[in-house]
C-alpha cells in the first residue's frame, strides 16, 4: 500500500468518526425520557457506542498528529492499542464476515485469522467472542467450537445464534450438554428452525426447559406448528431476565407464563384463547408491546386490562373486543390492525363511549384479502374519536379513492384532526385514487387550516397484478400541497396476469 493513501484512508476514517460522533451527541442532548422503551433503550445503546468511538478518534488523532505516513503503511501494522479499540467498536457493530463457502463468521474468528498480531490481540478482547453461532448445517465439531468461544468472553454475556436448527435428529448435533453451558450465559438467542419431520425428543426444543437466567431477548423463526408438544412441558419457567420474546408458531401453553414477570414484549404468529390472553395480561404486568394475530372464539373471560401496554399488533376484531374500552389500554399509542369491516366496526363500538387520547399512530393493512370499497371507510367513524392521531399508515390498501373521497366529505372532514403524516404502502395508484387524494388534500388544509406535513409512498418489490404504480409526475402537485413527500418506487415491480 502507498503511504499516501494510507494516510488518506485514516484521514477520512477520522472524518467519519467525528461525523457520527457529532450526529450521536446531538442525539443523545434531547430529552427522551417521555419516548418508548425501546427507544430508551437504543439511546442507552447510543451512548454506550458513543463511549468507544470517542475513545478510538483520541487515539487515531493522536496518531495521525505524531507519526508518520510511513507507520501508516497497513491496517495491518496498527499498534497493539489502536486495534484493541477497533476491535472493541467492530464487536459493537454485530457485523459477520462471509467465508469461501457463504457461511456466516463471527467477528472473532475473522480477527483472529489474519496475522500472529492480529490474533493476539483478538484473544485479548473479551467483546470480539461474545457472539457465539451454531449451524446445523453440514458443520462438524460444534461442541469444540462451542468450547473454544465460551472460553473467551471472561464471564461476559453471550449472543447465540442457532440456525437451521431440526425438529429431528441430525448427523452434526452438538450436544444438550454444551448447548445447556451456552444458554446459560447467553442475554440474547436467536434460534431459527429449518423444515423437517416434527419430533419434539429428539429436537432440539427440550433443551430451551434449562435454566437461562442471562437471558434478556429470544427469538423463534421457522418454527411450524406440527410439532407435538407433550403435556406439562413448559419453556422459560428460568429464565427470570426474559423481556422480549417471539415465539412464532410455539404453542402458548408451553411457555411459563407465571415465571415471567418482567417480561416488556411479546409476540406470536398463532391464534390464542380468551384463557391465554387473561393469563398473560396477570402474569406481565409491564408489558408494553404485544403481537398476536387473533383470539380463538368464543371467550369467556372479562376484559382485560394491560395498564403498561404502549404497541398492538392484532390481525382481528377479537383482540380489541377483550379490551372493551380505551381505559383498559390507557397508555396504547400504536395501533397495528387488519382492514376490514368487522374490525372497523369493532373499533369504532371500542372507542364509542370516549375519545381515544393516547392513540398516536394507526396503521391499517392487509388490505388485499378484503378488497372492498367499505373496508377503510369503515375506521372513519373511530378516527373521529382519535382527538390526538398524529399518523395514519395504510398498508396493501387497493380502494384508496372512496376513502379519501369519504374522509373529505362533511361527514368526516374533521376525523383525527392532528395527523400530519400519511404512509400509503404497497397500495395501487389509479387515476381515481390519485384524484381523490389531491382533493383531500385541497379540502383538509381549506378545513382544517394547515397541511399534511409528511407524506410517504412505498411500492417495494413484487406487488400483485392488479396494482397500479404511482406515476413521478405526480410528484410534483403533491409537493404543492404537503410539506414533505417521499416517494419510493425504485424496486416495485407488478406480478404477471394469474393463469
Amino acid at each position: 500500500m502507498d503511504e499516501a493513501p494510507a494516510h488518506d484512508k485514516m484521514a477520512s476514517a477520522i472524518t467519519r468518526l467525528n461525523m457520527f460522533a457529532t450526529l450521536a451527541r446531538s442525539t443523545l442532548s434531547k430529552d427522551w425520557s417521555p419516548a418508548t422503551t425501546a427507544t430508551g433503550e437504543a439511546m442507552a445503546r447510543l451512548g454506550t457506542t458513543m463511549i468507544t468511538v470517542q475513545s478510538a478518534l483520541d487515539i487515531l488523532s493522536s496518531l495521525s498528529a505524531q507519526r508518520s505516513a510511513t507507520n501508516m503503511t497497513s491496517v495491518a501494522s496498527f499498534p497493539h492499542d489502536v486495534l484493541l479499540h477497533i476491535f472493541q467498536f467492530w464487536a459493537t457493530l454485530g457485523v459477520r464476515s462471509i467465508n469461501h463457502r457463504s457461511r456466516p463468521v463471527p467477528c472473532g474468528f475473522t480477527a483472529a485469522s489474519v496475522k500472529i498480531h492480529w490474533r493476539e490481540v483478538a484473544l485479548q478482547t473479551p467483546s470480539l467472542w461474545t457472539d457465539l453461532l451454531v449451524d446445523y448445517d453440514k458443520w462438524p465439531n460444534i461442541d469444540d467450537y462451542i468450547d473454544i468461544v465460551l472460553s473467551r468472553p471472561r464471564g461476559r454475556p453471550i449472543s447465540l445464534t442457532i440456525n437451521r436448527a431440526h425438529l429431528s435428529w441430525v448427523p452434526f448435533q452438538p450436544s444438550h450438554d454444551k448447548l445447556a453451558r451456552a444458554l446459560a450465559v447467553s442475554r440474547r438467542i436467536e434460534c431459527h428452525f429449518a423444515t423437517a419431520p416434527a419430533s419434539f425428543a429428539s429436537s432440539l426444543l427440550p433443551i430451551f426447559q434449562a435454566p437461562m437466567p442471562l437471558l434478556e431477548d429470544l427469538t423463534f423463526s421457522g418454527f411450524r406448528q406440527g410439532c407435538v408438544m407433550p403435556q406439562h412441558v413448559q419453556f422459560f419457567t428460568m429464565s427470570p431476565k426474559l423481556r422480549r420474546i417471539d415465539i412464532e408458531h410455539l404453542p402458548f401453553t408451553a411457555l411459563g407464563c407465571t415465571c415471567l414477570e418482567n417480561l416488556e414484549s411479546f409476540s406470536i404468529s398463532r391464534y390464542i384463547s380468551g384463557d391465554d390472553l387473561a393469563l398473560l395480561c396477570r402474569s406481565c404486568p409491564r408489558l408494553s408491546s404485544l403481537s398476536v394475530p387473533d383470539i380463538s372464539l368464543p371467550w369467556t373471560v372479562d376484559a382485560q386490562a394491560f395498564p403498561a401496554l404502549e404497541v398492538l399488533d392484532c390481525a382481528t376484531s377479537n383482540v380489541i373486543g377483550c379490551l372493551a374500552s380505551p381505559q383498559n389500554v390507557p397508555r396504547l399509542h400504536t395501533l397495528h390492525i387488519a382492514g376490514d369491516v368487522d374490525t372497523g366496526t369493532c373499533l369504532s363500538l371500542f372507542t364509542d363511549n370516549s375519545p381515544w387520547n393516547a392513540l398516536r399512530v394507526l396503521e391499517v393493512h392487509s388490505l388485499w384479502e378484503a378488497p372492498t370499497d367499505t373496508a377503510l371507510i369503515s375506521f372513519l367513524p373511530a378516527m373521529g374519536n382519535l382527538p390526538h392521531l398524529i399518523e395514519l399508515r395504510i398498508s396493501e390498501g387497493f380502494w384508496l379513492a372512496p376513502f379519501f373521497d369519504a374522509w373529505r366529505s362533511e361527514e368526516y372532514i374533521d376525523a383525527a384532526p392532528k395527523v400530519g403524516r400519511l404512509v400509503l404502502r404497497q397500495c395501487s395508484f389509479p387515476a381515481d385514487a390519485l384524484r381523490a387524494l389531491v382533493s383531500f388534500l385541497v379540502s383538509r388544509r381549506a378545513r382544517i387550516g394547515r397541511s399534511i406535513i409528511n407524506l410517504t409512498i412505498t411500492q417495494n418489490g413484487m406487488l400483485p397484478f392488479e396494482t397500479e404504480l404511482f406515476p413521478m409526475w405526480m410528484l410534483a402537485r403533491l409537493e404543492q400541497l404537503v410539506g414533505t413527500v417521499v416517494v419510493d418506487t425504485v424496486t416495485a415491480e407488478v406480478d404477471g396476469p394469474p393463469i
